[in-house]
């Protein structure tokens, strides 16, 4: 049955800008803490300490990409939690193309990638509310999606440690005349990410989350929590996606297998 939470609009999207923060995730956790209600967005310039999964970093400098988190309260379990950024990945894939006229494909489970690089990255962190009875799975309390996009390249370029992953949407320097861009891409990304919100059980996205996949059809090695393929483990051949965003594999066997969290890669072992 469709949840309250999940089956209405949102109020208002309240967007608030800043030159810098920590963290776009880290700021509006704290807002969250303190009783802050569903809908708002924090949009940063810069970020010092940008988040990206499994504890990475985020490459966040001034004035060349898009820094932005939202603050949701929606009615679903830690399950249900990874539709939030699933939507937020086809979300923000529609809005790059609407606006920037850049093709936008995703690699499992939440990253964007343009010419053949990462220019997204999407990081949702959660906190549960104290369970109201033994019979009830978990909720959430709060969830915070927080979206990193590279739309310019860095005038001097990218770390050297990134040089060969990651990229930008529109591939070149920011232009003057694109000072509205970072503000315009944001808006879209909340107007399509909402529209997914409203329904999220019905999974409307999932079918451009597909269509959009960098992976059908390709053998890749799943990764450890170091972004090491894990020893012993043979490459895996991505079939499909399921509905629940795990992403369904063949073994060398033929045995089919769902694999729900962790990440992949498509590289050469040895690279």
């Amino acid at each position: 049955m469709q949840s309250e939470k999940t089956s209405r609009e949102i109020a208002a999207w309240r967007l608030e800008l800043r030159d810098e923060v920590s963290s776009t995730n880290t700021v509006l956790k704290e807002m969250a803490l303190a009783g802050e209600a569903e809908g708002k967005v924090l949009i940063a310039r810069r970020q010092r300490s940008g988040k990206g999964r499994m504890g990475r970093s985020f490459y966040s400098p001034e004035e060349t990409g898009v820094y932005m988190s939202m603050l949701l309260r929606p009615n679903l379990t830690v399950q249900e939690s990874l539709l939030l950024t699933t939507a937020a990945a086809v979300a923000v894939a529609g809005a790059i193309e609407q606006i920037c006229q850049v093709e936008a494909q995703i690699k499992w489970v939440n990253d964007i990638y343009c010419h053949g690089k990462k220019v997204v990255g999407i990081l949702t962190e959660s906190a549960l509310q104290t369970p109201t009875g033994a019979s009830h799975a978990p909720q959430l309390s709060y969830a915070i999606v927080g979206i990193g996009i590279n739309l310019w390249t860095p005038t001097a370029g990218f770390p050297k440690e990134l040089q060969t992953i990651a990229g930008s949407v529109l591939d070149r320097p920011r232009q003057k005349e694109e000072s509205d861009l970072r503000l315009a891409l944001a808006k879209a990304v909340l107007e399509r990410f909402e529209a997914f919100y409203r329904a999220l059980p019905a999974r409307t996205f999932m079918e451009e989350y597909r269509r959009r996949s960098l992976l059908i059809g390709q053998t890749v090695r799943v990764l450890d929590a170091n972004h090491r393929p894990i020893e012993g483990y043979p490459p895996v051949t991505v079939l499909d996606v399921g509905d629940e965003a795990e992403l369904i594999v063949a073994l060398p066997s033929g045995t089919r297998k769902a694999i729900h969290s962790g990440e992949v890669s498509v590289r050469p072992e040895n690279q």
